[in-house]
């Protein structure tokens, strides 16, 4: 349907926005993260949310890497990070890798900011890492560690279709 010639619409072109810095790859407890660094200052440990990457924070990284020293990992199972179907990809997990993440960056102390299902991972990184953490800050998060939820983990149980179709 063509609105364009419809009285009060207004056409919007959403562009694609570049990455606020470029990936990086980095093993931490045999498992390979990808995450996006930028910036120098205080360290700044940014925790996406679901269903997204370290590239829902390209529209402030650039800003906020002017003064702070930006990281902002994709999840295990998330983005580029490595997608083991035999790893406990839950929020306690989650949480648990990131003070191994610092170490691997050299990094001790962080703000740490937390969206949606990183939020869970944030404050429970905050709770049993809170020598690592100088603030926390929560952006519409979760609050308990219900994922990966029921249908979720049936899901990757199961073989991919091409996968079973070979076993018949």
């Amino acid at each position: 349907m063509d609105l364009a010639g419809i009285e009060g619409h207004v056409s919007l072109t959403v562009t694609r926005m570049a990455p606020f810095a470029p990936t990086e790859h980095v093993i931490v407890d045999g498992v390979e993260i990808a995450f996006r660094r930028a910036g120098a200052g205080q360290p700044l440990l940014l925790l996406h949310g679901i269903p997204t990457s370290s590239r829902l924070w390209d529209a402030v990284g650039a800003e906020l890497s002017s003064e702070f020293d930006v990281i902002a990992p994709d999840l295990v199972g998330f983005g580029e990070s490595a997608k083991p179907v035999d790893r406990d990809v839950s929020m306690a997990a989650q949480a648990r890798l990131q003070p191994q993440l610092l170490d691997a960056l050299g990094i001790g102390r962080v703000v740490l900011i937390g969206h949606d299902i990183g939020g869970a991972a944030a404050q429970r990184m905050a709770v049993d890492a809170a020598e690592r953490v100088s603030a926390l800050g929560l952006i519409d998060s979760v609050s308990f560690d219900s994922w990966p939820i029921f249908r979720m983990r049936a899901l990757r149980a199961t073989p991919p279709p091409l996968a079973r179709a070979s076993c018949i």
